[in-house]
């Protein structure tokens, strides 16, 4: 189900142009924002109690060993692992870094929130492709994404 978020007016430091840039808000618990690796599209997921986040943290921490209480380099890894294992929107991934500069696509490190931009619905973030692996090939996905991140 989408949600509709504001976007805030931000300049990027790199080509000068308008970015708006959506952003949840400070009391929100459970949910995250991803942006494409184009810097075009945005979804956003309430992980709590979704089955694709459920199921990765499992693997996450009863095969491979690793803790989401309280390590900051475990959770980066997990939420990088989340990430690479989403769907794919208009053939793009999600990317690891946000914000993005819609207009040239480098990573905006300071934004605001001061100014609404806009309003707009982002849609879900899906994991249907993983979801339909079998146990054995999640587990495999998940633990060499792992290695790969560490």
């Amino acid at each position: 189900m989408p949600r509709s978020l504001k976007f805030f007016k931000n300049t990027c430091p790199h080509c000068h142009q308008t970015a708006g840039i959506p952003l949840l808000g400070d009391l929100v618990y459970g949910e995250f924002l991803y942006q494409t690796e184009d810097g075009d599209s945005y979804a956003w997921v309430s992980a709590i109690g979704h089955p694709a986040w459920e199921k990765i943290a499992e693997i996450f921490e009863d095969t491979a060993g690793l803790t989401l209480d309280r390590n900051d380099e475990d959770l980066r890894i997990y939420h990088n692992v989340m990430l690479l294992t989403a769907d794919r929107y208009e053939d793009q991934n999600y990317t690891t870094e946000f914000p993005l500069c819609s207009a040239c696509g480098a990573k905006i490190e300071h934004y605001n929130d001061r100014e609404v931009l806009c309003e707009q619905d982002v849609g879900d973030i899906t994991w249907n492709d993983f979801l339909s692996l079998t146990k054995a090939d999640q587990q495999t996905k998940i633990l060499s994404l792992i290695e790969q991140e560490s």
